[in-house]
């Protein structure tokens, strides 16, 4: 074989293995579809919007996660231009325990207040003030100091934070987001599709749009 042979041979195989890693890049980034267990929505579940809504927007967050408090202000501007019967947004608990030592007890604490109506208010406090309570030792005073706040009756709050109900319904949003194969947080599933975490406001904006067709 020639200099001019091998040349093109050598570019033959540089190229291949640049569509060969293009390829696996788009797999790694494209829209995954996920189980319909894992997409279907519970009428119990922690929800915003109609149950109507042409998108749903399901979220596995971790109180303590700062990424999750990030995107929590992404998602609250969202909503605000999205109406209700367009959009639906779904809270899933998914707490890293190994990294966030408080992030069950948070989630805990939002059950706890969402037995008493106001799961979303102390949805919000928790997201608000992460940095009041993230690295305590024990932060139940605080989230006591929070239901307070909130108007809620706190014998009630203190005794249902306790509850198996509490930590089993915690515990099934685990078990879904093992299913949907959650291994980091926040996770997003649009419309039942896993999508990589948008990096911009546009960017989130656009994929709730493009669903919506507009």
């Amino acid at each position: 074989m020639g200099s001019w042979g091998w040349t093109l041979a050598a570019l033959g195989i540089i190229g291949l293995v640049v569509g060969i890693a293009f390829f696996d890049a788009k797999q790694v980034t494209a829209p995954v579809t996920i189980p319909q267990s894992v997409a279907e929505v519970a009428t119990d579940e922690w929800s915003t919007g109609n149950e109507s809504a042409r998108v749903t927007l399901i979220e596995y967050g971790d109180f303590q996660c700062p990424a999750c408090r990030f995107f929590f202000e992404l998602l609250r501007q969202l909503k605000t231009e999205f109406p209700p019967q367009e959009l639906r947004v779904i809270y899933r608990h998914f707490p890293l325990d190994n990294i966030h030592s408080n992030a069950r007890a948070a989630a805990h604490a939002a059950e706890a207040a969402g037995e008493q109506g106001k799961f979303f208010p102390m949805h919000d406090l928790l997201y608000e003030r992460q940095p009041e309570w993230s690295e305590l030792d024990d932060p139940t005073d605080v989230f006591a100091t929070y239901a307070e706040d909130l108007g809620l009756d706190l014998a009630l709050f203190r005794e249902t934070l306790d509850r198996p109900e509490t930590k089993e319904a915690v515990q099934a949003d685990v078990r879904s987001g093992n299913v949907a194969q959650v291994t980091a947080t926040p996770t997003f599933i649009l419309n039942g599709k896993k999508i990589d975490n948008p990096n911009s406001y546009d960017t989130l904006r656009t994929l709730v749009r493009t669903e919506l067709g507009q």
